[in-house]
């Protein structure tokens, strides 16, 4: 690309975090490149120039399109808190 054209894309970077893949395999530690909105790369390391915006997953799970966190279990976490 030449310096007087810009990228529209759009790329954010999730690092460090403990990646489900959604297989049944044990989450691990993993970087999650997102680009437009699509999941474009994971690997045990990205570097952060390739990226317009980075997350700091440390601590965290991450579960790209796997987990649709709206629910409507208020009442069911405070009488079975493990949610089995």
């Amino acid at each position: 690309m030449s310096s007087q054209q810009t990228s529209t894309s759009k790329s954010t970077l999730f690092r460090n975090g403990l990646l489900f893949d959604g297989s049944g395999a044990a989450g691990r530690r993993a970087d999650l490149l997102v680009k437009d909105g699509r999941v474009a790369e994971i690997a045990d390391s990205i570097g952060t120039d390739r990226a317009d915006h980075v997350i700091d997953c440390t601590d965290k799970w991450v579960t790209p399109g796997l987990i649709d966190i709206h629910t409507h279990l208020d009442l069911e976490v405070e009488l079975a808190p493990e949610l089995p």
